[in-house]
């Protein structure tokens, strides 16, 4: 349902705004020239993509967003964790160690087969123009967590799980992910069959993914080992400062029920 994909995203922004509330009261107030800033953490309760180039511009042109504007990097962080703006603008970041990042629940989101799948869609367009992109969203409060990886354009993986289960589980398996999570991607496989080479229902499906659930552990561990693990980003002398950018993510980007052709 439509709720519960708000219900999600508003819940993430609500218990991030918790964390960062020292930070947005200082980075919202005022209206001082954009000057450049050093790297601000993020990653905590939070969707982002990060994609494999330092030409900010012609990402921004991509993504297809509107009301872009120059912004430092506390604001900008700031803005997509702010429960009343988040959930319809995105940062783009200032190149960090070759990768730019995409942050905010503006992005699509994976939310199963009832929803068209908006977020695959965006990630094999910026690998298709960028080469390798990552994608990763952590929202600890819902139990909702995901990651996928593209390259050339084509989506090699891609996963979430919620508590209806996997809705996003496209591809092998990583060596990343066994390592990562070694039992709850060995317990998934075992409970794709259920005897006698019989496909699993959903319910003995369900029983294998949730004892071993994961979290936001696991997801920012995958960020280090796909691209920028993002909440180690302040205090690193070896960054430059950075403007980046706010914009309004576009309509298409919003969920939308699949429609049954046969109906």
């Amino acid at each position: 349902m439509i709720w519960w994909v708000l219900g999600l995203a508003i819940a993430c922004l609500a218990a991030a705004g918790i964390w960062f509330a020292p930070r947005l009261s200082c980075a919202i107030g005022g209206h001082r020239p954009v000057e450049a800033e050093p790297p601000c953490a993020f990653g905590f309760r939070m969707a982002w993509v990060a994609v494999r180039t330092r030409d900010t511009a012609r990402l921004i042109n991509l993504l297809g967003l509107g009301a872009v504007r120059s912004i430092g990097w506390s604001k900008g962080i700031a803005s997509v964790y702010d429960d009343r703006t988040g959930l319809k603008r995105v940062f783009i970041t200032p190149p960090v160690d070759g990768w730019s990042f995409v942050v905010g629940f503006g992005l699509p989101l994976p939310m199963g087969d009832a929803y068209v799948d908006k977020a695959s869609g965006l990630i094999e367009r910026l690998s298709d123009a960028f080469g390798p992109v990552a994608y990763f969203v952590s929202c600890p409060g819902l139990d909702f967590f995901g990651w996928a990886r593209a390259d050339n354009g084509r989506l090699l993986r891609s996963f979430a799980v919620g508590r209806e289960g996997a809705v996003w589980n496209r591809g092998p398996v990583t060596e990343d992910e066994r390592l990562i999570a070694p039992d709850f991607f060995l317990l998934t496989e075992v409970g794709a069959t259920a005897g006698a080479g019989r496909a699993a229902s959903r319910e003995e499906r369900r029983s294998v993914l949730f004892p071993h659930g994961l979290g936001e552990a696991e997801v920012l561990a995958l960020s280090r080992a796909w691209s920028v693990d993002p909440t180690g980003l302040e205090g690193r002398c070896d960054l430059d400062r950075g403007i980046g950018y706010l914009g309004v993510a576009p309509r298409e980007w919003r969920t939308e029920l699949r429609v049954d052709k046969a109906a």
